[in-house]
Parts: structure tokens; C-alpha cells; sequence
């Protein structure tokens, strides 16, 4: 018998593509902002991926954050129907592990990787939050809440580690960021663990 988040993900499938062509602006918006397709794994990818950079010293948001927004605008316009959920589902919960395992390390991140990061983390959550087919109001009101609580879950966790990484702070600092590594990278290998885990 398959888990029961499966079966949650089965009966919500249907939902946006029925309602979408009736709904407003403001409805896909809300929409986008609180009910993503794969909250769970999308939410985890973009906390670990906002503190692996974050983590980065001299981190410079107004440098990471251009391209983790143009990946994302990329990412939405990308059919819902072009990539499975089990694929995103898996991608998200493989990079947030990956993530989270190097910020429990405190790896050194060059430039070139932490801006490929970023545009892998707006890609893959942008096209596990694009529209599906609808009125144009609709669409581009779930693109814009979709955005919104991306953007919330990635800078964030950016800002909390760059304040965390200076410096300044003592150990205690270093040690907080492993930790939450740390606990990042077992949750999301649970998660695999349940999606990847076989019928009884």
C-alpha cells in the first residue's frame, strides 16, 4: 500500500487544473502562495539551498538572488506536464540532502558553484510550481504567489546564515549552521526513503 502523502498528492492533482480556468488573479495567487504542488520537499530544497549560500563568505545576496529569480521565471514557464512529480520530488529532495550535507561540512563554496546552485534551486522550484493550463490572470497570479513564497523560504535562511557567518559571531555560530546541516540532510533522507520505499 503506497504512503499516504502519495495518495494526498493524487487527490490534489486534479484540484488546480479543474478550478484554474475559473479562477481570479488574486485566487491564483493565493493558490500559488500556499498550496505548491510538493510543499514539503519544495520547502526544505529552498531553506537548504538559501543557507548553503548564505553559509559562503562575503555571500552577496544582490549577486546570488538575479539569477536564483531569473531561473525561477524560466522554471514557471515550463508545462506542469513536462516533468513527473516523483522526478521533482526526488531532484528537490537529492539537491536539499546534497545541500545540507555541505553545509554540515562548512565546504568552501566558490563562486561559479554557489551561482550554479541558485539556478538549479530557482529552476527545479519554478517548475515545481508552474501554472497549469488556464486563463491568463490565473496563470500569472499563481507565477506571481508561487514567487513570493519562493522567495520567502531562499532568502530567508540566505540572510540567517550570511548574519551567521560573519566574523563576529563565536562558535556557537558555526555550530548552529552544522546542526540545522545536519538535521536537514536526515529529514530529507527520510523523505527519499518513504518515496523511494516499495508497495508491501
Amino acid at each position: 500500500m503506497k504512503h499516504a502523502f502519495f495518495l494526498f498528492i493524487a487527490l490534489l492533482l486534479p484540484v488546480p487544473a479543474q478550478a484554474q480556468g475559473a479562477m481570479s488573479f488574486a485566487d491564483g495567487f493565493d493558490a500559488g502562495l500556499t498550496l505548491p504542488w510538493l510543499f514539503p520537499e519544495q520547502t526544505i530544497a529552498l531553506v537548504a539551498a538559501g543557507l548553503f549560500l548564505g553559509q559562503r563568505r562575503n555571500a552577496s545576496l544582490p549577486t546570488i538572488w538575479p539569477v536564483f529569480m531569473v531561473a525561477l521565471g524560466i522554471g514557471l514557464t515550463i508545462p506542469p506536464t513536462a516533468l513527473s512529480l516523483l522526478f521533482l520530488s526526488l531532484t528537490l529532495l537529492s539537491a536539499a540532502f546534497v545541500a545540507a550535507l555541505l553545509i554540515a561540512i562548512q565546504w568552501p563554496t566558490p563562486l561559479l558553484v554557489a551561482l550554479f546552485v541558485a539556478a538549479f534551486a530557482g529552476l527545479v522550484e519554478g517548475a515545481a510550481s508552474a501554472p497549469g493550463a488556464g486563463n491568463w490572470g490565473a496563470a500569472m497570479g499563481v507565477a506571481a504567489g508561487s514567487a513570493v513564497r519562493a522567495n520567502l523560504f531562499f532568502v530567508t535562511p540566505f540572510l540567517i546564515a550570511d548574519w551567521l557567518s560573519t566574523d563576529t559571531r563565536g562558535p556557537w555560530a558555526t555550530i548552529t549552521l552544522r546542526v540545522a546541516g545536519s538535521w536537514i540532510a536526515a529529514i530529507a533522507v527520510m523523505m527519499l526513503a518513504l518515496l523511494l520505499k516499495e508497495p508491501a
